[in-house]
């Protein structure tokens, strides 16, 4: 990712003309002392108005002071305070945007206070009125700077925390125990650290123009100080037979600002990548699988790093026995399989433990939006027992993400849980604090969600989302990429040291499904949520990670699989709850309920899936 991000940036040569320049500035500033040929402050009126010479590359002023080296000294009051207001400003307005934007209400509004009273105040006029009272100071221009222009980064920052902080990989860190300083520093800020860096360049650019700007006129630096606006105030009066004097300094200015400006924009281009950008991530990125088995550039095949052959989207033909309802489920699906001849009630009648490992009771979920109360569970009951998978189906709007935050204790404002109980081993958590929450999340359940790709920060390789999840693995690094190669090669990744090292956008959609698999084992989880697991997938991978599964439901893990794909249901659940309108309609034995549905709702779920294959059958649902 650094290395493309690298090749954009040297293909933009305008990014490179200003970085040259701004690094050749910097330098020369710091190292003025060595590089001046004279002082820059002595006076020697014998040598005044002098023209360029080998003694004095650009002249002297009328004081007879070497024009070089004062335009070398004025780099440190004018680069430098640029680059220090810069990170001061920063160094406010990042961190007040980041908590203003993640955290929301009460701070958020406070903040956004600040930020309206700071941007209320004119800062040139602000600084013009002060240093009226007071003696003109560098300092003083400085400060105004700093305590005014914070308020525009904390906003930027704001805006693009609230966008970041709904995706997927955010709540999966939530839901993963992470603390709110890991999730802010992890999981948010290395993804809107991009805009900052532009904005910055930028904004030392508008410093320097500004510093210069109150020097000229003698608000800023003070004679004799090496000034670049000092400068050209003294060389004014000259204007007409010394030109130079002002054309010295004017040119620092002129092409720091343009450096700044030139680097800015090119790195803006190249952190937003356009079509010709594909070669570059085309050059460093593996091949990978699309949804039809066909290979692509920038990720991983399902061939090459989970040693299996794509069988396409041919599926086995489906036994006779089933239940016409689950038949036509299953057919649906493509990926319903019992074995042949099987007992429904033989299938349903599986052995259970007495004691329910997550117990839901008469949970009640609102929400307030606009003045109106909507209500999301409506006395919801659910158990989900040791070592089964219990299927949550419903449509879309029904309920189910709203069972899984619920399960979580992830419901937030303007969500509330106004009654009932999520008990998980005996103890509700609803009375949890939001440490033992965290440790809860941490050490007791994990969630796969919808989109996996979505759901793994983009910035960070497998190995560190991984890292974040191993809460309870001790011991030295090397021991826990050894622990994570096992995991891997568990769900079916037969490449795990190439995994470890890639991205989440470099992996197939079900390699990041299975990757999720096994960030839930090595966080040592009792439960694991599924929300969707299949939904994005193709059939062929739908299966593979179904049969895995089934494999770690084998090994004593509990499951909870939100769908609304009946023949994910027949094929892996235990045991099935219906959900419409936020109200379980009915629940039981998976094969009980699809052979003898009760209620009208789980009917019509079982008709529309009939009426949709005889449509596919005909090729009347097909299109063009």
């Amino acid at each position: 990712m650094t290395k493309v991000l690298i090749k954009r940036i040297l293909r933009r040569k305008s990014a490179i003309a200003g970085l040259f320049i701004i690094i050749v500035f910097v330098l020369a500033g710091i190292f003025a002392p060595l590089i001046a040929p004279h002082d820059p402050i002595a006076v020697d009126v014998t040598k005044k108005l002098l023209d360029s010479s080998r003694e004095y590359p650009m002249g002297t002023d009328q004081l007879g002071r070497c024009v070089f080296s004062r335009v070398l000294w004025g780099i440190r009051p004018c680069l430098g305070t640029g680059i220090l207001v810069t990170f001061a400003i920063m160094i406010i307005g990042v961190p007040l945007g980041l908590l203003s934007g993640y955290l929301g209400g009460f701070v958020d509004n406070l903040i956004m206070r600040a930020v309206d009273i700071a941007t209320t105040f004119p800062s040139t006029l602000l600084a013009l009125a002060l240093v009226g009272i007071y003696k003109p100071s560098l300092f003083l221009i400085v400060v105004v700077f700093i305590c005014l222009w914070w308020a525009p980064f904390a906003r930027l920052v704001r805006g693009m925390v609230i966008k970041v902080k709904e995706q997927d990989f955010v709540l999966a860190a939530e839901s993963g125990g992470s603390s709110r300083v890991s999730i802010i520093l992890g999981h948010i800020t290395p993804n809107v650290l991009s805009p900052i860096i532009i904005y910055a360049t930028l904004r030392v650019a508008a410093v320097i123009a500004h510093v210069a700007s109150f020097s000229f006129i003698g608000l800023g630096s003070q004679p004799p100080t090496p000034d670049w606006g000092v400068m050209l105030n003294d060389g004014r009066q000259f204007i007409t037979n010394h030109p130079m004097l002002l054309v010295w300094p004017g040119l620092a200015i002129v092409i720091s600002v343009l450096a700044f400006n030139l680097f800015g924009e090119g790195l803006g281009e190249a952190l937003t990548p356009d079509p010709e950008d594909k070669a570059a991530v085309k050059e460093d990125a593996p091949k990978t699988a699309d949804s039809g088995g066909r290979a692509t550039e920038g990720e991983l095949t399902e061939g090459e790093l989970t040693g299996e052959e794509d069988s396409g989207p041919d599926a086995e033909p489906l036994p006779e026995s089933l239940p016409a309802a689950a038949n036509e489920t299953a057919r649906e699906a493509r990926v319903f399989s019992f074995p042949a001849g099987a007992d429904v009630a033989a299938v349903a009648g599986k052995e259970e433990p007495a004691k329910p490992l997550l117990r839901v009771r008469d949970l009640k979920v609102e929400f307030k939006t606009g003045g109106k109360v909507v209500t999301a569970l409506d006395g919801v009951n659910l158990e989900a027992r040791k070592g089964s998978i219990t299927a949550l189906v419903g449509g879309s709007g029904s309920g189910k993400s709203v069972m899984a935050q619920a399960v979580l204790g992830l419901v937030e404002r303007p969500g509330k849980v106004v009654g009932g109980s999520v008990e998980f081993d005996g103890e509700n958590i609803l009375g949890y604090s939001e440490k033992q929450l965290r440790k809860y999340r941490r050490g007791k359940v994990a969630m796969i969600f919808q989109d996996p790709g979505n759901s793994m920060n983009p910035v960070s390789k497998v190995k560190k989302h991984l890292l974040e999840a191993a809460h309870t693995l001790t011991g030295e690094k090397e021991e826990a990429m050894e622990e994570f190669r096992r995991v891997l090669e568990r769900v079916g990744l037969k490449n795990p040291d190439q995994i470890l090292e890639s991205y989440p956008f470099e992996l197939s959609g079900g390699m990041c499904q299975r990757v999720m698999v096994a960030m839930g084992l090595v966080s040592k989880c009792e439960l694991l949520i599924a929300d969707e697991p299949t939904s994005s997938l193709d059939l062929t991978t739908q299966a593979a990670i179904l049969e895995q599964f089934a494999k770690i439901r084998e090994e004593g893990l509990s499951i909870v699989l939100i769908t609304h794909d009946l023949g994910v249901v027949a094929q892996t659940a235990d045991t099935v709850y219906v959900i419409h309108d936020g109200k379980i309609q009915e629940h039981g034995p998976v094969a009980d309920v699809f052979a003898r549905p009760k209620k009208s709702y789980t009917k019509s779920l079982m008709a529309s899936v009939r009426e949709a294959n005889e449509k596919n059958e005909f090729g009347l649902g097909q299109h063009g």
